[in-house]
């Protein structure tokens, strides 16, 4: 437990400054988590088709499983 004392007028805790801060920042980061929706982008199948490229050493034809993957890949 601290020892010193706790000066008039003050609570302790954290200084409103601190508060301010995380305040400002939730509301300029938090909205750009939720606006990206996660489930759309498809990762995974984009690094398979990058393993299949080294693995065959086929630098120019993308393929997923053995077929020709010719669409890119959204953004």
């Amino acid at each position: 437990m601290d020892a010193r004392p706790t000066p008039p007028g003050r609570t302790r805790g954290l200084p409103w400054e601190y508060g301010v801060a995380i305040l400002v920042s939730a509301f300029l980061f938090l909205p750009g988590i939720f606006l990206r929706d996660f489930w759309i982008y498809d990762e995974g199948r984009r690094a398979l088709v990058a393993l299949e490229m080294v693995q065959r050493g086929d630098w120019l034809v993308p393929r997923l499983i053995g077929t020709p993957r010719l669409i890119p890949p959204a953004r």
